[in-house]
Protein backbone atom coordinates (compact mmCIF):
# COMPACT_ATOMS: atom_id res chain seq x y z
CA UNK A 1 0.00 0.00 0.00
CA UNK A 2 2.72 2.67 1.21
CA UNK A 3 4.36 2.16 -2.74
CA UNK A 4 0.85 2.19 -4.45
CA UNK A 5 0.26 5.07 -2.56
CA UNK A 6 3.40 6.79 -3.37
CA UNK A 7 3.07 6.03 -7.10
CA UNK A 8 -0.11 7.74 -7.33
CA UNK A 9 1.65 11.02 -5.24
CA UNK A 10 4.01 10.77 -7.46
CA UNK A 11 2.23 10.32 -11.04
CA UNK A 12 -0.20 13.33 -9.55
CA UNK A 13 2.95 15.49 -9.06
CA UNK A 14 4.45 14.56 -12.99
CA UNK A 15 0.24 15.23 -14.65
CA UNK A 16 -0.18 18.63 -12.40
CA UNK A 17 -2.77 16.65 -10.79
CA UNK A 18 -1.68 16.69 -7.45
CA UNK A 19 -4.91 17.39 -5.46
CA UNK A 20 -6.79 14.77 -6.73
CA UNK A 21 -3.75 11.76 -6.64
CA UNK A 22 -3.48 12.74 -3.25
CA UNK A 23 -7.14 12.52 -2.39
CA UNK A 24 -6.76 9.49 -3.84
CA UNK A 25 -4.04 8.44 -2.01
CA UNK A 26 -5.24 9.21 1.23
CA UNK A 27 -8.60 7.46 0.63
CA UNK A 28 -6.61 4.26 -0.18
CA UNK A 29 -4.66 4.73 3.42
CA UNK A 30 -7.94 5.46 5.01
CA UNK A 31 -9.95 2.32 3.57
CA UNK A 32 -6.49 0.12 4.58
CA UNK A 33 -6.68 1.30 8.21
CA UNK A 34 -10.52 1.02 8.40
CA UNK A 35 -10.31 -2.36 7.17
CA UNK A 36 -7.23 -3.62 9.69
CA UNK A 37 -8.96 -1.40 12.79
CA UNK A 38 -12.32 -3.43 12.27
CA UNK A 39 -10.31 -6.76 12.64
CA UNK A 40 -7.15 -6.34 14.09
CA UNK A 41 -8.00 -7.11 17.65
CA UNK A 42 -10.74 -10.05 16.75
CA UNK A 43 -8.83 -13.41 18.56
CA UNK A 44 -8.00 -16.28 16.28
CA UNK A 45 -10.10 -18.74 18.19
CA UNK A 46 -12.75 -16.64 16.63
CA UNK A 47 -11.94 -16.46 13.34
CA UNK A 48 -13.73 -18.86 10.64
CA UNK A 49 -10.91 -20.50 8.56
CA UNK A 50 -10.97 -19.21 4.73
CA UNK A 51 -10.08 -21.29 1.40
CA UNK A 52 -9.69 -18.51 -1.86
CA UNK A 53 -9.94 -20.85 -4.76
CA UNK A 54 -10.41 -19.97 -8.29
CA UNK A 55 -7.82 -17.47 -8.22
CA UNK A 56 -6.17 -16.15 -11.30
CA UNK A 57 -2.29 -15.85 -11.29
CA UNK A 58 -0.87 -15.67 -15.01
CA UNK A 59 -3.96 -16.99 -16.22
CA UNK A 60 -7.22 -18.73 -14.48
CA UNK A 61 -7.21 -21.99 -12.22
CA UNK A 62 -9.93 -23.94 -11.18
CA UNK A 63 -11.23 -25.03 -7.91
CA UNK A 64 -7.47 -26.10 -6.77
CA UNK A 65 -5.60 -22.70 -7.72
CA UNK A 66 -5.42 -20.50 -4.40
CA UNK A 67 -2.72 -18.00 -3.03
CA UNK A 68 -0.64 -17.81 -0.52
CA UNK A 69 -0.30 -14.22 0.95
CA UNK A 70 -3.79 -13.22 -0.79
CA UNK A 71 -3.95 -9.64 0.14
CA UNK A 72 -7.56 -8.61 0.31
CA UNK A 73 -7.60 -11.49 2.73
CA UNK A 74 -4.36 -9.84 4.83
CA UNK A 75 -6.20 -7.02 4.78
CA UNK A 76 -8.85 -8.28 7.45
CA UNK A 77 -6.32 -10.05 9.38
CA UNK A 78 -7.96 -13.25 8.13
CA UNK A 79 -6.97 -17.15 8.15
CA UNK A 80 -5.83 -18.17 5.24
CA UNK A 81 -5.82 -21.64 5.28
CA UNK A 82 -3.46 -21.34 2.22
CA UNK A 83 -0.69 -19.74 4.12
CA UNK A 84 0.18 -22.65 5.66
CA UNK A 85 1.75 -23.86 2.31
CA UNK A 86 5.44 -23.62 1.53
CA UNK A 87 4.59 -21.28 -0.97
CA UNK A 88 4.76 -17.60 -1.47
CA UNK A 89 1.88 -17.05 -3.95
CA UNK A 90 0.00 -18.97 -6.48
CA UNK A 91 -0.17 -22.68 -6.26
CA UNK A 92 -2.59 -25.72 -7.12
CA UNK A 93 -3.16 -27.84 -4.23
CA UNK A 94 -4.83 -31.08 -4.47
CA UNK A 95 -8.46 -32.20 -3.58
CA UNK A 96 -7.38 -34.19 -0.80
CA UNK A 97 -5.77 -30.96 0.95
CA UNK A 98 -9.19 -28.79 0.67
CA UNK A 99 -10.65 -31.68 2.03
CA UNK A 100 -8.56 -32.06 4.77
CA UNK A 101 -8.41 -28.34 5.34
CA UNK A 102 -12.37 -28.27 5.13
CA UNK A 103 -12.87 -24.58 5.37
CA UNK A 104 -15.68 -22.69 7.06
CA UNK A 105 -15.48 -20.58 4.18
CA UNK A 106 -14.91 -20.85 0.76
CA UNK A 107 -14.31 -17.65 -1.85
CA UNK A 108 -13.69 -18.38 -5.67
CA UNK A 109 -13.07 -15.98 -8.35
CA UNK A 110 -16.66 -15.45 -10.40
CA UNK A 111 -14.28 -15.18 -13.62
CA UNK A 112 -13.11 -18.96 -13.14
CA UNK A 113 -16.50 -20.54 -12.71
CA UNK A 114 -15.89 -22.54 -16.14
CA UNK A 115 -12.63 -24.47 -14.93
CA UNK A 116 -14.34 -24.45 -11.72
CA UNK A 117 -17.57 -26.38 -12.67
CA UNK A 118 -15.10 -28.38 -14.61
CA UNK A 119 -13.35 -29.81 -11.51
CA UNK A 120 -16.93 -30.14 -10.03
CA UNK A 121 -17.65 -32.85 -13.03
CA UNK A 122 -14.84 -34.57 -11.95
CA UNK A 123 -14.57 -34.39 -8.10
CA UNK A 124 -18.17 -33.52 -7.57
CA UNK A 125 -18.89 -35.92 -4.53
CA UNK A 126 -15.67 -34.58 -2.83
CA UNK A 127 -16.69 -30.89 -3.48
CA UNK A 128 -20.10 -31.48 -1.88
CA UNK A 129 -18.68 -32.93 1.28
CA UNK A 130 -16.76 -29.78 1.96
CA UNK A 131 -18.73 -28.47 4.96
CA UNK A 132 -18.61 -24.91 3.45
CA UNK A 133 -20.58 -25.76 0.15
CA UNK A 134 -23.10 -28.29 2.22
CA UNK A 135 -23.99 -24.64 4.15
CA UNK A 136 -24.16 -22.50 1.35
CA UNK A 137 -20.46 -20.39 2.42
CA UNK A 138 -19.27 -20.38 -0.88
CA UNK A 139 -18.82 -16.99 -2.22
CA UNK A 140 -17.46 -14.61 -4.77
CA UNK A 141 -13.88 -13.00 -4.85
CA UNK A 142 -13.84 -10.94 -8.23
CA UNK A 143 -10.30 -11.11 -9.83
CA UNK A 144 -8.21 -8.31 -9.17
CA UNK A 145 -5.05 -9.63 -9.71
CA UNK A 146 -4.41 -11.66 -13.57
CA UNK A 147 -0.84 -9.88 -15.00
CA UNK A 148 -1.49 -6.50 -13.26
CA UNK A 149 -3.33 -5.31 -10.14
CA UNK A 150 -6.63 -3.45 -9.85
CA UNK A 151 -6.29 -2.02 -6.71
CA UNK A 152 -9.87 -0.75 -6.42
CA UNK A 153 -10.93 -4.41 -7.05
CA UNK A 154 -8.62 -5.64 -4.13
CA UNK A 155 -9.98 -3.32 -1.22
CA UNK A 156 -13.84 -4.11 -2.33
CA UNK A 157 -12.89 -7.88 -2.01
CA UNK A 158 -11.21 -6.85 1.30
CA UNK A 159 -14.77 -5.06 2.62
CA UNK A 160 -16.84 -8.09 0.77
CA UNK A 161 -15.20 -10.53 2.87
CA UNK A 162 -14.76 -8.71 5.52
CA UNK A 163 -18.84 -8.67 6.01
CA UNK A 164 -18.97 -12.19 5.46
CA UNK A 165 -16.54 -13.53 7.97
CA UNK A 166 -16.62 -11.11 10.28
CA UNK A 167 -19.92 -9.87 9.97
CA UNK A 168 -20.42 -8.32 13.56
CA UNK A 169 -17.07 -6.19 12.66
CA UNK A 170 -18.71 -4.80 9.58
CA UNK A 171 -22.34 -4.55 10.42
CA UNK A 172 -22.37 -0.82 9.73
CA UNK A 173 -21.03 -1.08 6.46
CA UNK A 174 -23.36 -0.98 3.22
CA UNK A 175 -21.14 -3.07 1.01
CA UNK A 176 -22.74 -1.83 -2.15
CA UNK A 177 -22.45 1.57 -1.09
CA UNK A 178 -18.65 1.61 0.68
CA UNK A 179 -17.73 -0.50 -3.13
CA UNK A 180 -19.22 2.60 -5.38
CA UNK A 181 -17.32 4.84 -2.74
CA UNK A 182 -14.12 2.79 -4.16
CA UNK A 183 -14.84 2.30 -7.67
CA UNK A 184 -16.10 6.09 -8.16
CA UNK A 185 -12.99 7.53 -5.88
CA UNK A 186 -10.41 5.24 -7.66
CA UNK A 187 -12.07 4.88 -11.28
CA UNK A 188 -14.68 7.83 -11.32
CA UNK A 189 -17.78 5.48 -12.03
CA UNK A 190 -20.13 3.09 -10.69
CA UNK A 191 -19.09 -0.38 -10.97
CA UNK A 192 -21.17 -2.86 -9.54
CA UNK A 193 -23.20 -2.82 -12.20
CA UNK A 194 -21.22 -3.56 -14.85
CA UNK A 195 -19.66 -6.60 -12.66
CA UNK A 196 -22.82 -7.84 -12.63
CA UNK A 197 -23.98 -7.88 -16.16
CA UNK A 198 -21.05 -9.45 -16.82
CA UNK A 199 -20.88 -12.47 -14.66
CA UNK A 200 -18.60 -11.43 -12.51
CA UNK A 201 -20.15 -9.90 -9.35
CA UNK A 202 -20.11 -10.16 -5.74
CA UNK A 203 -22.27 -12.25 -3.98
CA UNK A 204 -22.76 -16.23 -3.15
CA UNK A 205 -22.17 -18.86 -5.66
CA UNK A 206 -23.68 -22.41 -6.19
CA UNK A 207 -20.85 -24.50 -7.47
CA UNK A 208 -22.06 -26.47 -10.54
CA UNK A 209 -24.53 -24.24 -11.79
Amino acid sequence: SPYLTQSITLIGEVLGTSEHANAVADAINGWVKDLNDRTKDIPEADKPTVYPGAVSWSGGHGFTGTYVGYAPLQAINAINLADSLDATDGVEVSMEQILDWDPDIIFLNPGNMKLVNEDYAANGAAIDSLRAVQEGKVYAQVNFNYYWCNMELAIADSYYAGSIIYPEAFADVDFNAKAEEIFNTMIGMDYLNVLDENGYGFGPITIGA
